[in-house]
């Protein structure tokens, strides 16, 4: 009898954490369910907020040793406007990655602005 409730505490205990991650229950509206799209969104979005942060970091160096090395302080309009366009884009990134993941009906400009703008950091930043 005790091996029974066990058993049955087990798959209580999984049916909760399944429900939980996402599995289960695909009728109900604001359940987040993982579809490839949003995965790839997540791993664009992910990529967008470490670059916005290495960037971050770079100019705040940079700032520091403006003054003791003049080579930083040419170089950092530049990186200034590195770290607004990766920022803008972060931010972007994962409010879309946020909106999918909820099947929210606002995702759509969030997702669009998203590849507008890494259309347009592409163009930026290719090879002449």
């Amino acid at each position: 009898m005790k091996a029974h409730h066990c058993r049955r505490g087990l798959l209580f205990a999984l049916s909760d954490i399944f429900r939980f991650v996402g599995v289960g229950n695909p009728r109900r509206p604001d359940h987040a369910r993982m579809h490839p799209f949003t995965a790839i969104l997540g791993f664009v979005a992910g990529s967008l907020v470490s670059l916005a942060f290495g960037l971050g970091v770079v100019l705040f160096v940079f700032w520091l040793l403006q003054n003791e090395h003049p080579r930083f302080a040419a170089e950092l309009p530049e990186v200034v406007r590195a770290f607004t366009m990766f920022l803008v884009l972060a931010v972007l990134a994962a409010t879309s990655f946020a909106g999918t993941l909820r099947n929210r009906p606002w995702r759509y400009l969030p997702l669009a602005l998203t590849w507008i703008g890494l259309l347009l950091v592409a163009y930026v930043y290719w090879p002449a």
